[in-house]
């Protein structure tokens, strides 16, 4: 779109729809294949098939030039469009094209840099190429973006991603012709220049997790082009009110489509009128809608929003269309008419809804009547009993009488209560509840693959017993917990992904993961008491059936002072981490026997010394990896390490630990991310 390559020569249509059209095509053709799609249907990634792209590049001639490793390359004059390995590679690659491609239209880094190169260099280069129309300098340690930004007035697609940039220049509305631009994780940003609204020809503008933004400027609503708006953030200072964008002006926004989080909604009698005016049912092409209150501080506060909630969601109704639905931080008991009576007519198409901190609601709507819904997420619902209330009313209802009713008639309302139960959640493939106290039990779910326990009710155990389907499961913040019952486990036949995580009391592990003979990985971190050897009656636990296990994690575990013996029986393990183990002092000699192993990571055992000598027996080992161990690191440095000559042979990573990748387990073991 930004190079002028889709035409439309009907007016009715959206030059975005006509590009899928494109797209699909070149799919049907076999120019993309390997499709891979999102639980909403969204192609996320493809593949150019091999002879396709060889013919393109023919094709293509020196219009299109790729700078590879060490920015290697050359453009002519004729050179439009050139990707570089990374934005490391553009103080190398702009001057050659500043001299030889002054027509350049397009510059593309390909991959995230491994360090920061010197922006503004970079950009005042750039902005020398008047003629570009596409400019992507995501990652690129921006954190000023220069006003001379305005002479690309061609300039269709700009994406400055990932930069800490706090503002950005006045002169960005100089760029008439700007139908995209992408800020998404500029967490810094504080604000947008106040004539926004001059961009007449916006697009996209994709504000995502720029989670520094207060407000966003007034005369929003006048872009009346905009397919994406992914974040709008609500003002809540009256006094300047005038100069920020208000709700209302999304009602103008009908072009709307894809994401929309609405943040930091208010809970004053005078927000509940503003909100009653807004219309998202118009707005049909919105697949996800987040909408999240502005958090309380008092105990006035909180009454005023319990108060209040309800009613501002009854202006918030989306269309019927919606794929994905969360509601973050309402403090209403109940939840208004269009969401728990008439769910099936106002959101009929949900695929994935979600409650985040909605403490004093009370009842969930009847969710397992939802035809197409396969996420279900709940985090932080304190006073919610069931999940299920059209099934779970069944279950208890002790104001129906059996009284006077014959033994046939229990039989066929026991029958039909079962036929109902098993229409529940008809296609529900992934559960994540957290801190949920008062939830002691999970329906019938018949398609469960993934599912997450977190600092739940130990009462909720027997709701997922024989759950023939469930591939992942994920048990973690278990306060009292002390040994993870081998009925928890039982009938998991399909298993191959499971997490242990924070259960501070956790003693042992179970009997009952020797069934689990699927299992290929296995996450065990955070259990301060725990004893991998043993147990609960301090006998040696043996996993001989473990045989499918590829992927063995071991984090923080305090009691672990040697590897536990079944790890022997692991016969195909192709990784093994080890993290944060402060008392491991030795990798035992058996190691050796683990003949499949191709991966051992080593972080933050700074107890480790040395490398056993039977680890030169690992012959499919390709890889080490070692980070925050100093005595060990020193014992395999190259040629002088005492332990060099064990493993000269393999690959030797010694990593700092601040790139280390540690996704914070209270984010990534639920599913939030």
């Amino acid at each position: 779109m930004a190079q002028g390559f889709i035409q439309s020569t009907d007016t009715g249509r959206h030059l975005e729809d006509i590009g899928e059209d494109y797209f699909q095509d070149l799919v049907s053709g076999n120019f993309f294949q390997d499709l891979q799609e999102d639980d909403l249907g969204n192609v996320y990634s493809c593949k150019m098939h091999d002879l396709m792209h060889d013919v393109a590049r023919l094709v293509a001639g020196d219009e299109c030039v790729s700078f590879g490793e060490n920015a290697e390359s050359t453009s002519s004059a004729r050179t439009l469009h050139v990707s570089c390995e990374s934005v490391e590679d553009l103080p190398k690659v702009l001057p050659i094209c500043l001299n030889q491609a002054k027509k350049l239209r397009t510059v593309i880094p390909l991959y995230r840099p491994s360090t920061s190169i010197a922006p503004m260099v970079c950009l005042k280069d750039i902005a020398r190429l008047e003629g570009m129309r596409v400019l992507k300098l995501n990652y690129a340690n921006i954190s000023m973006v220069p006003s001379s930004i305005g002479n690309l007035k061609h300039l269709r697609e700009l994406d400055l991603s990932f930069n800490p940039i706090d503002t950005l220049p006045s002169s960005i509305i100089k760029l008439q012709n700007l139908q995209t631009l992408i800020l998404s994780k500029c967490q810094e940003l504080k604000e947008l220049p106040r004539d926004i609204r001059k961009l007449v020809k916006l697009r996209h503008l994709d504000l995502s997790r720029c989670t520094s933004l207060s407000y966003l400027p007034s005369g929003l609503g006048e872009l009346t082009s905009l397919h994406t708006l992914s974040y709008f953030v609500v003002s809540n200072d009256h006094s300047t009110r005038k100069y920020h964008a208000q709700l209302n002006e999304l009602n103008s926004l009908d072009n709307l489509r894809g994401y929309l989080r609405i943040s930091n909604l208010g809970y004053k009698k005078e927000d509940v009128l503003e909100y009653k005016g807004l219309s998202l049912t118009k707005k049909g092409g919105l697949q996800s809608l987040v909408l999240e209150w502005e958090r309380v501080g008092t105990l006035d506060s909180a009454e005023e929003a319990f108060n209040n909630h309800e009613a501002m969601l009854d202006g918030l109704q989306p269309h019927p269309n919606l794929r994905w639905l969360c509601l973050m931080h309402n403090m209403s008991a109940r939840l208004p008419q269009w969401i728990m009576d008439d769910m099936i007519s106002s959101v009929p198409n949900l695929v994935e809804i979600s409650f985040w901190d909605c403490r004093n609601l009370q009842h969930l709507p009847p969710l397992g009547l939802l035809p197409h819904l396969k996420s279900l997420k709940l985090a932080l619902l304190f006073m919610v009993d069931c999940i299920d209330n059209n099934n779970s009313n069944v279950l208890g209802n002790d104001d129906v009488s059996t009284r006077g009713t014959t033994p046939d008639t229990i039989v066929r309302q026991e029958e039909d209560h079962q036929t109902m139960l098993q229409k529940s959640f008809p296609r529900l493939s992934q559960l994540s509840i957290v801190n949920c106290p008062k939830l002691t039990s999970l329906p019938i779910l018949p398609q469960l693959e993934r599912l997450t326990l977190y600092d739940v009710n130990e009462g909720i155990r027997h709701g997922f017993v024989e759950k023939l389907s469930l591939n992942r499961l994920t048990i973690g913040g278990m306060k009292t917990l002390e040994i993870v019952p081998n009925e928890w486990l039982h009938g998991l036949v399909s298993l191959s992904r499971m997490t242990i995580a924070r259960c501070p009391k956790l003693t042992c592990l179970s009997h009952g993961m020797q069934n689990l003979n699927k299992l290929r990985q296995l996450i065990i971190r955070e259990c301060d008491q725990l004893d991998l050897s043993v147990d609960e009656n301090g006998n040696a636990l043996q996993f001989q059936a473990l045989t499918s296990l590829r992927y063995l994690t071991i984090y923080g575990i305090p009691k672990l002072i040697s590897l536990p013996e079944w790890l022997l029986h692991l016969t195909n393990l192709e990784v093994l981490h080890l993290s944060n183990l402060s008392n491991l002092v030795a990798l035992p000699g058996w190691i050796g026997d683990l003949l499949s192993l191709r991966t051992l990571e080593i972080v933050q055992c700074g107890s480790l010394t040395a490398l056993p000598e039977e680890i030169s027996k690992l012959k499919s080992l390709e890889c080490v990896r070692i980070a925050g161990c100093p005595r060990l690191e020193e014992a395999c440095l190259k040629d002088t390490g005492t332990d060099w000559p064990k493993i000269a042979h393999l690959q030797i990573h010694f990593k700092e630990l601040a790139h280390l990748d540690e996704t914070d387990i209270s984010i990534k073991i639920m599913g939030w991310e």
